[in-house]
């Protein structure tokens, strides 16, 4: 698939980005309710966005837009307040699922379907250093929030188990929201590949 970032592509981009940044961030108010709303924040966001990526890549069908559409999202989140390495993360996914759906040349329904699956473990890369470092992370926790009674609430359920089971989560959700996207997409668009 060939390069081709003609102006339609990148506005297109461009809306897609902010609609899915949108989502995101309204699924993130539920991570208000504690830890465990966290993860059933970003696992919600997972599916919720499936539909939108689908539509994003069947209407961009270009090498590199789900790349620039990662960027503008790691930076987007970065001054929303994540960590760097969080946007980090979303760039190096977004390469990965980029390769992954041009493969089927952003038409083959399951290449896409895989590709915003892997994507979306990106949700767990904000509590990776938990896996790391986690004495300096829940220590981090406490002192910006000035609660070490919510740093030990933390700790006690982002467990390990907890954190590979998130990131396969996440995958899987993902797939489960890529998949309902392509569903819906088959009733009215021809142009995606469900054969190959």
């Amino acid at each position: 698939m060939k390069f081709d970032l003609n102006m339609r592509n990148l506005i297109n981009i461009g809306v897609f980005s902010a609609i899915y940044f949108a989502i995101v961030y309204a699924c993130g108010f539920i991570g208000f309710g504690g830890p465990l709303f966290v993860v059933l924040a970003y696992l919600l966001a997972a599916v919720l966005n499936g539909p939108i990526m689908m539509y994003f890549m069947v209407k961009t069908p270009t090498t590199g837009a789900l790349t620039i559409f990662g960027i503008i999202n790691g930076i987007l989140f970065v001054v929303a307040g994540f960590p760097w390495h969080v946007g980090v993360g979303i760039v190096v996914l977004s390469v990965i699922a980029d390769g992954i759906a041009s493969t089927g040349r952003y038409r083959n329904s399951w290449r896409n379907v895989l590709a915003y699956a892997v994507f979306s473990i990106w949700f767990v890369v904000p509590f990776l250093p938990i896996l790391i470092n986690p004495d300096a992370y829940f220590q981090e926790v406490a002192t910006k929030f000035n609660s070490p009674e919510y740093a030990k609430m933390m700790e006690a359920f982002y467990t390990p188990m907890v954190m590979y089971g998130w990131i396969i989560g996440e995958f899987l959700l993902g797939a489960i929201g890529g998949w309902f996207g392509t569903t819906i997409m088959k009733k009215h668009f021809s142009a995606i590949d469900t054969n190959r």
